[in-house]
């Protein structure tokens, strides 16, 4: 049986009041993605939300759209089906736009990434 170690790591995405875009800088990581976990809060209006991950040369490593607000979303597989392999190098920063503002309050939304080492 061959040997695996997987890290958890986890990050918050702050997008500002009245603003629809949010960004957040990881720790260098280094492994490949295998999987992503969103936990989008219950928002005002009808507002999903697109998560894109990309690299210190601006590169998008990961992009999801129309992810549901009020729920928790896992992704293991990309576009095509596969299981999510994707090679991480350094420092990612994680973006969320929302397709609404809120008012009166910002959004937090937790991003955790499994990363296989």
């Amino acid at each position: 049986m061959g040997k695996y170690s997987v890290q958890r790591y986890s990050k918050s995405v702050v997008v500002a009041d009245g603003a629809t875009v949010g960004t957040a800088d990881t720790v260098s990581l280094n492994g490949i993605l295998i999987g992503v976990f969103v936990n989008v809060p219950q928002l005002s209006g009808t507002t999903t939300i697109t998560l894109a991950i990309t690299d210190a040369d601006a590169y998008t490593l990961f992009s999801r759209a129309t992810i549901a607000e009020n729920a928790k979303t896992v992704f293991f597989i990309d576009a095509n089906n596969h299981p999510i392999r994707v090679p991480l190098s350094g420092v990612l920063t994680l973006t969320v736009t929302q397709t609404n503002a809120q008012s009166g309050a910002l959004s937090t939304i937790p991003v955790v990434l499994l990363i296989e080492r």
